[in-house]
């Protein structure tokens, strides 16, 4: 099956995005940075500058640019790690585990 197959047999829709992320190790008191590229009830796919296992998890947060909408806040299983297109980075695809973490 390809992954164009694998991605219509989702249960959740998943929603294209593009916004700034924090994500740290549990815990650690260490903040980094991210891009969020796209979102479902079960998973994430963002990107970051720092390589992360797999198997890890991590606290995200996404900030809302509208002051009236409160941040998401999960907590993910790293799933798959990959190289980004340019080389400059890391695709990281979660599992969500806990909403509100």
């Amino acid at each position: 099956m390809n992954r164009t197959e694998t991605e219509n047999k989702r249960d959740y829709f998943r929603m294209s995005m593009d916004c700034t992320l924090n994500f740290s190790h549990i815990g650690s008191p260490e903040v980094y940075a991210g891009r969020c590229k796209n979102l479902s009830g079960q998973g994430i796919l963002f990107t970051v500058d720092e390589v992360v296992a797999v198997g890890t998890e991590l606290d995200i947060k996404i900030a809302s640019d509208r002051a009236t909408v409160a941040p998401l806040e999960v907590r993910i299983e790293v799933l798959r790690v990959e190289v980004t297109e340019d080389n400059k980075g890391y695709n990281i695809a979660g599992r969500i585990l806990l909403s509100d973490a």
